[in-house]
């Protein structure tokens, strides 16, 4: 998960759970073209998802060769 502010792009309208496992969103994440936001339990966004961060995070330094 990248900080809140990282990005200048707009959000996608999907929106996951900060205590999500990444296996059951990283599909819906990988298919969206902006980034997700990370929400807590009182819906705040604590941070975004893109499709390199879940990459880096299912790969690791793999998805660099």
């Amino acid at each position: 998960m990248d900080p809140v502010g990282s990005t200048d792009e707009e959000l996608s309208e999907l929106q996951v759970s900060k205590d999500a496992i990444i296996e059951t969103v990283a599909e819906e994440v990988l298919s969206e073209q902006k980034p997700v936001a990370v929400l807590d339990e009182n819906n705040n966004i604590v941070g975004v998802l893109n499709c390199s961060t879940i990459i880096h995070v299912l790969f690791g330094d793999r998805s660099k060769s």
